[in-house]
């Protein structure tokens, strides 16, 4: 296992962060999620479900129009409650009533893997660069790289997060293995590397932004003109193993609520694209109006209304002061 030192960075130093005694809860019944398209970058949606159609968790509701065959598909089963529209018609946000029947769609995990991954909704998950947009189908990676820690501010642990699904990390790696002629780098954190095996493994040790993917790749093998490559997080890589493992996939998740506003800093477990109200419900210092509620980080994460959802990317809330 390689280690990488970096000098350059800082590591910003912000009130309400989770500390070793931040507790871990387990969301109440989430009663309503929402996929937003703008959290994938590159797809054009062209809807499969209507309002009132039902779904089950892991059943496609819409697809690329350029690419038949990525899909994006429900977290949870339910029933497509409505689809919001902004300017020139652009779907904005599709809403999913649960129904709590954790009805899943099962996939056939002898197909081939390419086949497979974009059946199953965890497709739009990866990044490809340069640009960070949902990979083509048409294009083979140079190579892949997995970032296995968060170190933008008040970020939570990534391995805490799939620290339940690590058995399936290999798995996940042989499966992507078979989509690059080069290698599948796994980045960590000093003091949380573990081998994986099929995978190159680093250790990457500097402030922050060691743990972006664009830093990890420059230091190990920058992308040369008329190259790409693909990155994801290593949630995601346990996830694709899980898929290849079992045929299904779970959408649930861990976002840490963090910053100055959070009456005490926490971990819930929930669902991807859940309702943020069901995250800051009495767990603020203020009121939500007078507060910056930011999906991600305070740097490069997006604001968003309280009563706004989870986005995909993201597995951290940050609730600061809104100045005036």
């Amino acid at each position: 296992m390689t280690t990488i030192k970096l000098k350059k960075g800082f590591n910003l130093k912000l009130k309400g962060g989770l500390d070793g005694s931040a507790e871990s809860l387990q969301a109440t019944s989430v009663k309503v999620v929402a996929v937003v398209p703008d959290d994938f970058q590159g797809i054009t949606p062209r809807l499969d479900k209507k309002e009132g159609d039902r779904v089950k968790a892991g059943e496609p509701i819409y697809h690329d129009k350029e690419h038949d065959s990525i899909k994006v598909v429900s977290p949870v089963a339910g029933v497509v409650k409505e689809v919001k529209r902004g300017e020139r018609r652009k779907i904005e946000s599709i809403v999913i009533e649960c129904d709590g029947s954790q009805e899943t769609v099962k996939h056939d995990i002898k197909s081939p893997v390419k086949d497979t991954l974009l059946a199953s909704g965890l497709w739009p998950l990866m990044r490809q660069r340069p640009y960070d947009m949902v990979p083509s189908p048409e294009v083979r990676p140079r190579d892949i790289f997995v970032t296995a820690f968060d170190s933008a501010p008040l970020a939570m642990s990534l391995m805490s997060v799939a620290a339940p699904l690590m058995k399936y990390a290999a798995q996940g790696v042989k499966a992507l293995q078979s989509l690059t002629d080069g290698n599948v780098h796994v980045c960590f954190k000093k003091g949380e590397e573990t081998e994986v095996e099929g995978a190159q493994c680093h250790i990457v040790d500097g402030p922050h932004p060691a743990g972006n993917a664009g830093v990890q790749i420059a230091n190990i093998a920058p992308v040369n003109k008329g190259e790409v490559v693909w990155t994801l997080d290593i949630v995601t890589l346990c996830r694709v193993g899980e898929l290849f493992a079992t045929g299904q996939v779970s959408f649930n998740t861990s976002v840490a609520l963090v910053g100055e506003c959070v009456e005490k800093p926490i971990v819930i477990n929930t669902v991807m694209g859940c309702s943020l109200n069901d995250v800051l419900e009495g767990r603020l210092t203020c009121d939500a109006s007078e507060c910056r509620i930011i999906n991600g980080n305070v740097l490069t994460g997006a604001k968003t209304p309280a009563d706004g959802w989870l986005r995909a990317p993201y597995r951290q809330v940050t609730v600061i002061p809104e100045i005036s």
